[in-house]
């Protein structure tokens, strides 16, 4: 994922050659940066997931409601666009 999302910075680079290189990369990352802060705020949250062979280590479930929602990631990138 970090580099299918450092790569479209990268190319879109080529395209804004006056836009600084760690702007393109901040901007690939919004969404994950925004949601760092609100789980911090308690907002979002993680939930532990048991994996299917009852091992401890299944992963983790990521309540982003309002990071990684359709509507919410326009929003934001309506305002960070604007």
């Amino acid at each position: 994922m970090t580099a299918g999302l450092f790569g479209l910075a990268a190319g879109v680079k080529k395209w804004a050659p006056r836009l600084p290189l760690w702007v393109l990369l901040l901007s690939t990352y919004l969404l994950d940066v925004i949601f760092i802060v609100l789980f911090a705020l308690g907002v979002e949250s993680f939930t532990p997931v048991n994996s299917a062979n009852g091992s401890s280590y299944g992963g983790m479930l990521i309540h982003a409601y309002y990071t990684h929602s359709l509507v919410g990631a326009f929003l934001i990138a309506g305002v960070a666009g604007w």
